[in-house]
């Protein structure tokens, strides 16, 4: 192992960054949804467009019988089950980055994975490469299993004995990613009911007011920095240790990005008269800029009628330009179906 630090990248890392984010902003939408839809019952109040005991409507079914209840609803209780529905995706999430990790790296090296345990096989199970591979595969993949499913402690503990890498290096809060295990847990197997174990250890044994764990905004967005940081920290010191895939850059030339050959698949249901006029070589696209049809490289499939599956290959810019014009057209109603494959 070498002390070089590399520009190497974990993929877990890369996917729960992702995530991270896409749990970030799920958050943020719905709460900037539930504040446009209190002020839009709002104004509709004031407009006399409702009344106090409207009963609201979706999907033919009764989703609040009051203005009251549902701008309750949505000031507090929607908004306390959201950050606890996602807390538990976003440690979903993070065991998921730490088992994926375990698994990157048992690729490049099993030493981390051994111990004096001893397993039983039967003699048939060993009478081939094959066997012996997939044997090796099974006992891996259990323990690491074992490692996720024990818990942060237990996932802390591997790292630091095993790898070498002591969460509390980091400089983050540690102690706040346990107890978001710890609420986690209550949630799931609790239904948010705080217990003994957790009252002694995070009230000094005295009972609280409230006998259900309450995250907030602030704490729950917190706990979302907190793992994406801890994750940065790991994959950093992986990138110490390890010898990652390089990171890919994007041409950092706009133009040279714009020119890059790129292909799209479609496949729609056209309007009569429509799919020979727009699938034709001499087919006008573009919104500012127009280009002609035969200008990409295409192969088209007609499939029974009105129908055609087809691909287009071309520089970035004009396959791009396609596609949103195509998109255009379904929109319009000319084009049904449509299935777009990049």
């Amino acid at each position: 192992m070498t002390e070089e630090v590399r520009n190497g990248r974990l993929k877990s890392y890369i996917i729960f960054r992702l995530e991270s984010r896409a749990l970030r902003r799920l958050y943020l939408l719905t709460v900037y949804a539930y504040e446009g839809t209190q002020k839009a019952i709002k104004d509709d109040l004031k407009d006399g467009l409702i009344t106090v005991g409207s009963e609201f409507i979706y999907n033919n079914e009764i989703i609040a019988r009051s203005t009251n209840e549902i701008q309750k609803k949505l000031s507090d209780t929607y908004r306390e089950f959201l950050r606890e529905s996602l807390l538990v995706r976003l440690i979903s999430s993070l065991e998921t980055f730490f088992g994926d990790t375990l698994r990157e790296i048992s690729n490049i090296t099993t030493m981390p994975f051994k111990s004096e345990k001893e397993k039983t096989y039967k003699v048939s199970e060993l009478l081939s490469i094959d066997d012996i591979l997939r044997i090796h595969d099974d006992i891996l993949n259990n323990e690491i299993r074992g490692i996720v499913l024990g818990g942060f402690k237990n996932i802390r503990k591997f790292f630091r004995k095993n790898l070498d890498i002591e969460f509390g290096n980091s400089g983050l809060e540690i102690s706040l990613i346990e107890q978001m295990y710890d609420i986690r847990n209550l949630i799931v197997h609790n239904n948010g009911r705080v217990d003994e174990l957790y009252i002694r250890k995070y009230f000094n044994g005295v009972k609280p007011s409230k006998k259900k764990i309450k995250v907030d905004e602030e704490q729950f967005i917190k706990f979302i920095e907190l793992t994406f940081d801890l994750s940065t920290y790991i994959n950093k010191e992986m990138n110490k240790k390890f010898i990652l895939p390089e990171k890919i850059e994007r041409p950092k030339d706009k133009s040279q990005r714009n020119n890059e050959i790129i292909n799209v698949s479609f496949s729609g249901k056209f309007k009569e008269g429509q799919r020979e006029t727009i699938l034709a070589a001499e087919y006008q696209f573009g919104f500012k800029e127009c280009f002609v049809f035969s200008e990409i490289r295409s192969k088209i499939s007609f499939d029974g009628e009105h129908s055609a599956t087809w691909t287009v290959e071309g520089p970035r810019y004009k396959v791009g330009t396609y596609r949103a014009y195509i998109r255009r057209l379904a929109k319009q109603g000319i084009i049904n179906n449509l299935i777009i494959d990049e």
